[in-house]
């Protein structure tokens, strides 16, 4: 049977960019399948690089009526086509990378100035896809010994030793990985057609070209009596000399057509062989002379100058895109799903097409609240899923005791005891958190549960979920280390474990992981158990490690019903060939599209260069192609936001060179694009319309509550003086409503407990050495400093941290207080005072760090500080912690020391460096003075608590700012009252 008309060279033909690829190509196949009989065409193979694309046959055979559909195979399959029974089963992936680590981690043993031996996982990945890339191009291991590496650094001489530990695997044709097997399927084929041509058609279509095995198979068909080689997205408006190489033309790999430049040079034909599969496909003439004129290679931009000026129709090409600009990525995913709606609301097949994951979430999510459930073609990857999160929570919890914040996320996990009773469990992880948070006892975890399950023994289910928790807790303790089999076995039985819950009943465990990524989940803890011996013996942290590598590698595609009015939303590599009515390219900056290139810790570009590897612009090269598919599309949207990750973004390389080309076409060009940004402008703004409330609410007044004077505190600390003349409205939260704040699960900030740890050290020294004075030395302090801090429940590494501090200021706080004892004698330490003010009906308490008795019967006061001493201006305006305690002691507010004058006031800075100040003891009275108005201010019933009343230290969030509503008003608000008298 005869498909193709013989001729001398290759067979190649192409379809134009914007075309829907698997359409034209099937009708094209359609009008050739009319000269032969129905079931020859039946025999025909036909190999295609996506299984949307063979879809797309599919249904454009089926609605032409009746058909015996030929052989459609993918390219990628090939690997796993049981026709090549002679070759080896591939290796499992899985299997051959526990290999590579195997090897790596021994050479990191011996060597660790490559790295540490932490990395040892990542370096195998690498290694795995270095080699997977060696086998598709064909590169032996030989050719890297080959490598001259004189004129680079030691680095990647030392590189080259790793590399090395692919030749242990690389002639085990009897076990093949999956590249290996591809290329020697692929191989096989090319033998046995070469040897004999098959007489039935055989066409490669959609593929670039951009794998070596790819190419070798679209080289051999194209040569083939009835082969035949289909390029999609062909430039037809390239000139013959940018094809050719002449004049310095160069096409390098970033540019969209290279990868069919290389495949014709291999075929030694020019691109004037290459013929249009069918002619009458539609195509958008104007659009593609324009983008094929921007994406010029950089060496021919000049040809800007000289074939700008005769592009015809500049407006007719750019009259159906919109450019938006968006000032942040909400924004920009809002529009794009203003867009997406209006397309449903009017039947257009539209697509999101962006290789921006978060993006392509923010756009589903927006799409959702007109109930519009997109066709999803993004790949989650599998730690993103349910279980994939409830497995990552679990394995950062073996082999050790987990911290608070990692127990509750875990427990509030949404697959947590899902099995039954979920509304109980969520009661007793409020109990449990609640008791964490209130943990005044310090009680560890185990015993915290224990505690909690005595309190409530009248409670079944909560006894009942407290030994369910235990059992969890000392099943995650694993000290020893084993096989990766044994691992994930306990691994996977914890989290069954988790989601049964505490009453399991007899669902199976399969069962529970049905949610998305369950599936897949299942097939790779299965496969770990399989392959789990070639792993050897591992740690928790090598295991944690592992696990958390896996999990980002797999990907699963959402499950989704049928496209909702045809909108779907579509990675770069799925969009491929895909031609909808509209499709909007979102995430237009350089670092999303075009994705950063990754690095490569074996080779450098000349290493690479030197190897016939491939060069890091090949994934570049292909995001281009991909973005001239889609913007030569009929109805097109462009889009970007102009800040990303609160910094200012860079327009993807494409995007610059199209609009600095408009800009430079005179009036014409500098309109269209005009034109493409109001439109897309027009968009921003009905989207940010559709977001705006319709009724304005009033901004909330700034707090300012006035309670009667009878509920005002009639008793303040010396430190809360502080907080009176900051924010007066805590003293309100904390005083009068009495709403304490809750602990947090895990302190963000240990600057009060550092402080507690450092006041008990300095006063226990104190104490033992005014009765020994030959211990008043550096290495005593540091020997008490050592046994009080290991007392108190703080992570390990915090405390080292403080002892070192305070190890490099013992010195010299030991020589300053020898000088200190010259002079007088500690006569209180830690020591509580107060006075009481009658005819104000108030008392005032403090506590004196330290109290010296000098030899002229005068009082020294101490105060120790960790943090930044107050300077005068602090100590005048808010910091009257010294000169209030100075006073009550004044007064004789200390029972066991008489009233007396202050001699000195010295503030010591006990922090990361060792400092004193003193203070004026002028300023007592004065700040006393000052104190009492401020007492008779806040009896007065028109005076409030105002919020935030000294800004400059409350620039963060504070404890009581959500009560406040501080938010929905600011610090430039009048100072007027917004409260009430209640």
């Amino acid at each position: 049977m005869r498909l193709f008309e013989p001729y001398q060279s290759p067979r190649v033909f192409m379809l134009p960019p914007g075309c829907d690829f698997a359409k034209e190509f099937t009708k094209g196949l359609i009008s050739r399948f009319a000269s032969i009989l129905p079931e020859e065409s039946a025999k025909s193979e036909i190999y295609l690089n996506t299984g949307r694309v063979r879809t797309g046959i599919i249904k454009t055979f089926t609605a032409q009526g009746a058909y015996l559909l030929p052989q459609l195979r993918l390219v990628s399959e090939l690997a796993n086509d049981l026709r090549f029974f002679d070759i080896s089963p591939q290796t499992p992936t899985l299997k051959r990378r526990l290999e590579l680590f195997q090897a790596v981690s021994k050479l990191l043993e011996n060597d660790e100035r490559f790295a540490a031996k932490t990395s040892a996982f990542d370096l195998a990945d690498s290694l795995a896809v270095l080699m997977d890339e060696m086998h598709s191009e064909g590169v032996s291991p030989d050719e890297l010994r080959e490598l001259d590496v004189s004129q680079h650094s030691a680095h990647w001489a030392q590189s080259l030793k790793f590399i090395d530990i692919i030749s242990q695997f690389w002639k085990r044709t009897d076990v093949p990985d999956k590249q290996t097997r591809q290329r020697l399927v692929v191989e096989k084929l090319v033998t046995e057609w070469q040897k004999t041509p098959p007489f039935y058609p055989i066409i490669v279509a959609g593929s670039t070209g951009s794998r070596g095995a790819t190419r070798l198979l679209m080289e051999t068909v194209a040569k083939l009596p009835q082969g035949a080689v289909v390029l999609p997205c062909f430039d037809e408006h390239l000139p013959p000399e940018v094809w050719s190489e002449k004049n310095g033309a160069s096409m390098s790999e970033d540019h969209p057509q290279f990868r069919f430049k290389t495949f014709l040079d291999s075929l030694n034909i020019q691109p004037s062989n290459v013929l249009p599969w069918r002619p009458e496909a539609a195509t958008n003439y104007n659009r593609n002379q324009l983008v094929s004129l921007a994406l010029r290679p950089a060496p021919v931009t000049e040809q800007w100058l000289t074939e700008g000026p005769n592009l015809e129709n500049v407006d007719v090409a750019t009259n159906n895109i919109d450019l938006i600009e968006a000032p942040h990525p909400r924004a920009e995913a809002n529009a794009v799903a203003y867009r997406l709606r209006m397309a449903a609301e009017y039947g257009i097949k539209a697509s999101f097409v962006t290789p921006d994951q978060k993006l392509a979430r923010q756009v589903k999510a927006a799409l959702s609240r007109w109930n519009i459930q997109a066709q999803d073609g993004i790949k989650w990857p599998l730690n993103k899923t349910n279980p994939g999160k409830l497995l990552l929570l679990v394995s950062v919890m073996i082999g050790g005791h987990p911290d608070n914040v990692t127990l509750i996320s875990l427990l509030r996990q949404s697959m947590v005891h899902t099995a039954n009773q979920r509304s109980e469990h969520n009661k007793c992880v409020d109990i449990l958190e609640q008791n964490i948070r209130r943990n005044k006892l310090n009680l560890d975890l185990t015993s915290l549960i224990n505690h909690l399950s005595l309190t409530n023994k009248n409670n079944q289910f909560i006894v009942q979920w407290c030994c369910w928790l235990t059992e969890i807790l000392q099943e995650l303790v694993i000290d020893e280390s084993t096989c990766l089999s044994s691992m994930v076995t306990n691994h996977f039985r914890i989290a069954n474990n988790l989601i049964a819950g505490s009453c399991p009943n007899d669902q199976q465990p399969d069962d529970l992981w049905n949610t998305l990524g369950g599936t897949e989940i299942l097939n790779l803890i299965r496969e770990m158990q399989r392959e789990g011996e070639t792993s050897g013996i591992l740690d928790t942290h090598s295991y944690q490690h592992l696990f958390a590598s896996l999990m980002a590698q797999n990907s699963v595609v959402r499950s989704s019903s049928n496209e909702f009015m045809g909108i779907a939303i579509w990675d770069t590599l799925d969009a491929r060939m895909q031609s909808p009515d509209l499709i909007i390219a979102g995430g237009l900056n350089e670092g999303i599209w075009p994705t950063t290139a990754p690095v490569d810790p074996w080779l450098n570009r000349d290493l690479r260069r030197q190897a016939n590897l491939l060069m890091p612009e090949r994934l570049t090269g292909l995001l281009a192609h991909d973005f001239q598919q889609a913007i030569s599309v009929e109805n097109v949207i462009l889009s970007r936001s102009v800040r990303h990750a609160n910094e200012p973004a860079v327009p993807s390389r494409w995007l610059i060179r199209l609009t600095t080309l408009l800009e430079g076409l005179g009036d014409n060009g500098r309109l269209a694009l005009q034109a493409m940004r109001n439109r897309g402008n027009q968009t921003l703004k009905l989207a940010q319309a559709m977001e705006r409330p319709r009724k304005q609410i009033a901004r909330a007044l700034r707090p300012n509550p006035k309670p009667p004077v009878a509920a005002r505190p009639v008793k303040l600390s010396v430190t809360n003086i502080k907080t009176l003349l900051t924010d007066p409205y805590e003293i309100y939260a904390r005083h009068i409503l009495n709403l304490t704040e809750i602990d947090p699960l895990k302190p963000a900030n240990y600057a009060a407990t550092r402080g507690i740890i450092i006041h008990q050290i300095l006063k226990n020294f104190i104490e033992t050495t005014l009765a020994e004075p030959n211990k008043c030395t550096a290495e005593e302090l540091m020997r008490q400093a050592n046994s009080i801090v290991h007392k108190f429940p703080v992570a390990t590494y915090l405390k080292r941290l403080w002892i070192t501090h305070l190890a490099g200021i013992s010195d010299a706080f030991i020589e300053q207080e020898i000088k200190r004892r010259k002079t007088g004698k500690p006569i209180a330490l830690e020591e509580r005072g107060e006075i009481t003010l009658p005819e104000l009906n108030f008392k005032l308490t403090v506590i004196a760090d330290r109290i010296d008795n000098q030899i002229d019967g005068s009082l020294s006061l101490y105060d120790y500080k960790t943090g930044i001493l107050p300077g005068p201006t602090e100590i005048g305006r808010r910091d009257k912690q010294i000169p209030l305690t100075a006073k009550v002691l004044n007064l004789g507010g200390f029972k066991k020391i008489p009233a007396a004058e202050i001699q000195t006031a010295t503030y010591i800075g006990v922090g990361k460096n060792f400092s004193m100040k003193s203070v004026n003891i002028n300023i007592i009275e004065q700040n006393w003075n000052d104190f009492l108005k401020l007492l008779v201010y806040y009896q007065q019933p028109e005076n409030g608590y105002l919020s935030r009343l000294n800004k400059y230290q409350y620039q963060y969030g504070q404890a009581y700012d959500h009560l406040a509503r501080y938010g929905e008003w600011d610090e430039t608000d009048q100072q007027k009252s917004a409260g009430t008298d209640t």
